[in-house]
């Protein structure tokens, strides 16, 4: 979804993009950049799931903050461990992130 919305706002209109929504925004996903998934499939050869997640979360966290006051939740779970066990994979993130955090990309609730 997320990318989605930022090839809209990049490609497809030149003012903002709106994302009307019944229900309050809570996307409960876990945000990691193209690079931080490599290297952690560089240390699952190497280290248990578990480690991997606590490591990749926390550098997560050191890149993108606190992700809640936009409405992006982290599971509980890491996210290899959701991968492994549900197939869910973590967002892969493009550039969309910023785009929210400087209200490029806002999310209207109606």
């Amino acid at each position: 979804m997320m990318s989605i919305l930022f090839w809209v706002q990049n490609f497809a209109f030149s003012s903002q993009t709106l994302q009307y929504l019944s229900q309050p925004l809570y996307l409960d996903v876990h945000v990691l950049t193209k690079e931080m998934v490599k290297m952690a499939m560089i240390m699952l050869q190497y280290l248990p799931c578990k480690a991997v997640d606590k490591i990749t979360v926390a550098i997560s966290k050191l890149k993108y903050g606190k992700l809640s006051k936009y409405g992006i939740q982290r599971p509980k779970k890491g996210p290899f461990h959701l991968k492994e066990t549900s197939g869910r994979s973590p967002v892969i993130d493009v550039g969309t992130i910023s785009k929210i955090k400087s209200e490029e990309i806002k999310f209207y609730l109606v």
